[in-house]
């Protein structure tokens, strides 16, 4: 089995590892460096010059890498099987699918921006988490900014945590226009934090590494 991942370098070249896998052989890994201009049609050509110079090349492979459809392509050519990582697939499956409340999404980074660049607006979110018995410590809060999809979960989840706190701040900051979240936003949010959870779950439980 090959664990295939390669990496950009954003100097004009992609850094590709293939893993070997192999019930009677010690795990290895060839590092090979791609100029980008050349990454399609080499690509697929150093996976087979790897899988010679590991002495497989006449094995049954299975090729474990990510969705991307130029390694998708590159395997295809090989002729070897293709599994794309579930962490991977997951990523796929749910960034396309939150998509659809991308509007609500972009409210909520905005109203946690605003706590994060605001001293002000944070000391009144801690008084009011207070006076409500909410005790979400702030830091996990404001770096709740998106960059993948669990990013995602994690800051509605929090945000949801904290809507009776946000809403009574939101509405004492009479210096600053924030989006407005309507009450069917919030429910949306609510339904988006639970749908996410067991998908997380499942993300955690994937190995880091084969």
């Amino acid at each position: 089995m090959h664990q295939v991942q390669l990496f950009h370098s954003g100097d004009s070249a992609n850094h590709f590892f293939p893993w070997r896998h192999c019930w009677d052989l010690p795990l290895e890994c060839s590092p090979c460096v791609l100029l980008a201009s050349h990454m399609r049609v080499n690509l697929s050509q150093t996976l087979v010059d790897v899988a010679k110079t590991w002495g497989i090349e006449k094995k049954n492979i299975l090729a474990v890498s990510d969705n991307a459809s130029n390694i998708k392509s590159a395997i295809a050519s090989t002729g070897w099987k293709q599994f794309g990582f579930l962490a991977h697939t997951l990523n796929l499956i749910v960034q396309e699918s939150i998509k659809l409340v991308h509007n609500i999404l972009e409210k909520v980074k905005t109203i946690i921006g605003h706590f994060k660049r605001s001293s002000k607006a944070t000391k009144m979110l801690a008084d009011t988490q207070r006076k409500n018995g909410v005790n979400i410590p702030l830091k996990l809060i404001l770096k709740m900014l998106v960059i993948r999809w669990n990013s995602t979960f994690h800051m509605t989840e929090m945000f949801v945590k904290l809507e009776d706190s946000l809403r009574s701040t939101i509405i004492g900051l009479l210096y600053v226009s924030l989006p407005t979240i309507s009450g069917e936003e919030w429910t949306v949010l609510k339904e988006l934090s639970q749908i996410l959870e067991p998908l997380d779950d499942a993300t955690q439980c994937c190995p880091k590494k084969l």
